[in-house]
């Protein structure tokens, strides 16, 4: 006959044990082994974060994920724009909270990246009485451009854009009126939402 023991807990974690066989074949003939093995961990199964989302030029470290889940590489830029349901992936890990039993995985996350706001703002400018509140002008500056670009990067050509004067009319009396500026010439930016 034979029999064995398991030096230790039923209930196993993660790790290193010794399982301890004795043989009794007969009155003459015993003997014992010291027999090693591994309990490993089990690969963590997380819920994966969905409908994230982001702001061309920010960065991963400005989307917040649920607890457990760290971005590979949190200083990654957002580059481009998604659109038409389209997303972009990036790496991330999951800690389980029972690291001794679960080990860490990774995985690749889907990320909908939606247009920076760039502010045209116009600079002070001037009418002589009498004059029509309506004309074309270009703005001073944008504010808002992020990843190094510029009017001539986004724009290519300064778009048109145009004041008026809602509450003024030609012949009315000079002092200060408010403006409205709008653009005359409209085309979609690929990662900008253009506002005044």
């Amino acid at each position: 006959t034979a029999s064995c023991a398991v030096s230790g807990n039923q209930a196993l974690n993660a790790g290193t044990y010794y399982l301890s066989v004795t043989a009794n074949a007969d009155s003459n003939y015993t003997g014992s082994r010291l027999i090693q093995f591994r309990v490993e961990k089990a690969e963590a199964n997380p819920t994966i974060p969905e409908n994230l989302t982001g702001v061309y030029g920010q960065t991963l470290t400005d989307i917040t994920l649920p607890e457990g889940w760290e971005w590979m590489n949190p200083d990654a830029i957002l580059t481009k724009t998604t659109t038409n349901g389209e997303t972009l992936a990036f790496d991330a890990f999951y800690f389980p909270a029972d690291l001794t039993n679960y080990s860490e995985t990774r995985k690749q996350l889907s990320v909908t990246v939606m247009k920076a706001s760039l502010r045209a703002i116009a600079g002070s400018t001037t009418v002589t009485y009498g004059e029509s509140p309506s004309f074309d002008y270009t703005p001073v500056w944008y504010s808002g451009f992020v990843n190094g670009d510029t009017a001539t990067s986004v724009f290519g050509k300064a778009p048109v854009l145009a004041l008026t004067a809602p509450d003024y009319k030609a012949g009315d009396d000079a002092g200060y009126y408010e403006v409205d500026l709008s653009i005359t010439d409209p085309k979609e930016l690929a990662n900008y939402e253009l506002i005044f």
